[in-house]
């Protein structure tokens, strides 16, 4: 019942999270500072290489957590949007390549396929799109520093859109609305991950159907 349910999640929280807060990525997924677990930085954890924590059994967490099959998931879905985005960057045509990322927190797949392009066909126009200030700041800049770095600033534009999912679905100002009617105009490619995970079902519906 209700009453088991607390009573069991508050023992696992007190007999549990004293040895697993020593690692970065189970404490922020249990005190989610941003109001949810599966935010930029803990992307970010998933993939580095360099295990954190200050302990060595902290680190060894992390390591241990980015073996768990939720941690092999998020790294393998990388590689599928990276290759979809690589896909859309050399496909044929004329003009710019609209790419649309919703929800894309630090955008590791498209700071990866640019340093991995070589010249690109057509230009390539990076939207990226989040409710959260730090994920844009974090994306945006890797990313300047990746198309310095690869010699492709001139082909590759990047767009940060600080929006959320409502703000999406029911637009409040004229401002708002031009923008979202700009920028699902004409787009190439539109994916997400992770994001449908937080929505209910209706609401994932009417976002889709956009």
């Amino acid at each position: 019942d209700e009453r088991g349910v607390q009573l069991g999640r508050g023992y696992a929280s007190s007999a549990l999270m004293p040895l697993l807060s020593v690692c970065p990525l189970h404490r922020r997924a249990y005190d989610k500072p941003l109001g949810y677990a599966g935010d930029y930085r803990m992307m970010e954890l998933y993939f580095s290489r360099d295990l954190s924590g200050d302990t060595l059994f902290g680190r060894f967490l992390h390591s241990v957590a980015q073996r768990y099959s939720l941690g092999r998931a998020v790294v393998a879905r990388e590689q599928l949007m990276r290759d979809a985005v690589r896909a859309a960057a050399t496909a044929e045509g004329e003009g710019p390549v609209r790419v649309l990322s919703v929800a894309c927190g630090p955008a590791l797949e498209v700071r990866r396929m640019i340093e991995e392009a070589g010249p690109l066909r057509r230009p390539l126009h990076i939207l990226l799109l989040d409710q959260d200030e730090g994920a844009l700041e974090v994306a945006n800049r890797r990313l300047q520093r990746a198309l310095v770095a690869s010699g492709l600033q001139q082909s590759v534009a990047v767009e940060c859109l600080h929006f959320s999912v409502r703000q999406i679905l029911q637009p409040k100002t004229p401002e708002e609305i031009r923008l979202f009617e700009e920028i699902i105009a004409g787009l190439d490619l539109i994916y997400s991950a992770g994001l449908y995970d937080y929505l209910p079902e209706p609401v994932a519906a009417r976002l889709t159907k956009l």
